[in-house]
């Protein structure tokens, strides 16, 4: 479920403020775009200068499937191979596997439903997840309340 939170216009565009970024269309609503959080995993951006380097980062932060619908892992790889994400809860219990195609080097991201394998919604709680790619690993948390 998405929420829709405002709606402007210009003379060419219409905007629509979601749950899940900023909605875009400019030919009367018969393609959309979406704008997203879109930080570098180098650090530093226009909101925090001084920002730290990191290997991945998830948002929205905390995530609520309810709210959001997903939890969006960005991470890099520098070579194409498949990537996979695996996500576990605070006992370090094997809860999802997300698989990615990676095609080469770039940034990418994935998306978690709050899911199982199985298709069941977990627990509200703390998840830690590992991202690995053809050539390496890195590891984050989601902190998911609904």
């Amino acid at each position: 479920m998405r929420r829709y939170y405002a709606v402007s216009s210009t003379d060419h565009s219409l905007w629509v403020g979601t749950s899940d970024g900023a909605a875009y269309t400019s030919d009367g609503g018969e393609s959309w775009s979406i704008l997203r959080v879109d930080l570098p995993l180098q650090g530093g951006n226009i909101y925090q200068p001084d920002a730290p380097n990191t290997d991945t980062y998830a948002y929205p932060n905390p995530f609520s499937p309810t709210q959001h619908g997903v939890v969006r892992i960005k991470f890099e790889s520098t070579a194409p191979g498949p990537a996979t994400i695996q996500i576990y809860d605070f006992g370090m219990n094997h809860v999802k596997t997300i698989e990615v195609s990676t095609s080469g080097q770039g940034s990418y991201e994935a998306t978690w439903d709050g899911q199982t394998d199985n298709g069941r919604f977990v627990a509200n709680g703390t998840y830690f997840y590992r991202v690995n790619t053809p050539t390496g690993s890195a590891d984050g948390k989601i902190l998911l309340l609904d």
